[in-house]
């Protein structure tokens, strides 16, 4: 999307005089109103007005589709994604990410094996073997893709922030926020207004990853079925990065429970570095069964369900926890 139109008038030249003329301007606040209509060029396709963009930054979950959705089943747990462009983490850069069908994003190979409740980081003794895992993981638990459930699954979108073409996608995910003649992004309000020191953030890419509909894994096929869906958005310029964790739907909180998914160890959610000695933990939810709760506390954009990180360094998070917790 290109950059909003400035008002301009040229002078009006008067045969044999040498002195520009200003052009007769406008009398009164309507001839103002018109003729700024006539000077800012409008997009066929798309919102129009401000009631539009509050709609979109009402919606919790960005949007996906079928043409986004990876190919990760039970038999394949993770999708390997080379990235156009370099995701600063924890102090590394990286042109890859690993999607994991078990809720988190991959930067390494990581352990053979985990065992809940998981505890990072960690030092392991060949690492030939094995990694202190390098991860993104807003649900870190064994989970499954329900067959029975229509389009559950995991979906990726990659999103160049300057030069989208979908208008569909870009008028949901960025928005010409034209109130003041100035152009903005639904992602760069999202994130400018969830994270403290984001304020002057213009991100450059965008990374969409969501779980829709995902159980727990060897769930009893004679319970109810319980699912979750919930989505990891990240957001770079190449020099910060951050996330946002959206979620939309918490019916189960561990795989250690293959009737209701309710006793057991709770879902890992947090970030590690995989240098065996950075690691951030999003406590009192992770690994307790306040991890419940994600989906009324939160409040990022004034959205329960929304949390925001800054994680291209240490990593900070952009709200605060509640007392009673």
């Amino acid at each position: 999307m290109g950059r909003c139109a400035q008002d301009k008038v040229s002078p009006i030249f008067i045969p044999g005089n040498a002195r520009p003329v200003p052009p007769v301007g406008p009398q009164i606040l309507g001839d103002m109103i018109q003729f700024r209509q006539e000077l800012i060029p409008v997009p066929p396709v798309g919102p129009q007005i401000l009631g539009d963009m509050i709609q979109f930054r009402q919606e919790l979950m960005y949007p996906y589709n079928l043409s986004d959705f990876t190919e990760i089943t039970s038999a394949k747990p993770l999708h390997d994604q080379p990235l156009p462009f370099r995701l600063p983490f924890f102090g590394f850069w990286y042109h890859y990410i690993w999607i994991q069908r078990d809720g988190y994003l991959a930067f390494n190979k990581g352990l053979l094996s985990y065992k809940f409740p998981v505890k990072f980081p960690f030092v392991p003794k060949d690492n030939l073997m094995e990694e202190d895992p390098s991860m993104i993981a807003p649900w870190f638990a064994q989970q499954d893709i329900p067959t029975e459930v229509p389009h559950a699954g995991v979906y990726l979108k990659i999103v160049n922030l300057e030069s989208e073409q979908n208008i569909t996608l870009r008028d949901r995910i960025y928005y010409d926020f034209r109130e003041d003649a100035t152009c903005g992004y639904r992602i760069y309000y999202d994130f400018r207004e969830g994270m403290i020191g984001a304020s002057d953030f213009k991100p450059k890419f965008a990374l969409i990853i969501t779980w829709r509909n995902m159980t727990m894994v060897n769930r009893r096929p004679e319970m109810p079925l319980v699912t979750n869906t919930y989505q990891c958005v990240l957001a770079t310029d190449e020099i910060r990065t951050y996330a946002m964790f959206n979620y939309e739907q918490i019916q189960w909180i561990t795989h250690q429970d293959n009737y209701e998914g309710l006793k057991g160890s709770a879902a890992y959610v947090g970030f590690n570095a995989g240098d065996t000695s950075h690691t951030y933990e999003f406590k009192p939810y992770s690994q307790n069964p306040l991890v419940s709760y994600l989906t009324t506390r939160g409040c990022g954009n004034g959205l329960r369900g929304r949390y925001f990180f800054q994680i291209d360094g240490e990593v900070w998070p952009g709200a605060c926890v509640e007392k009673a917790l």
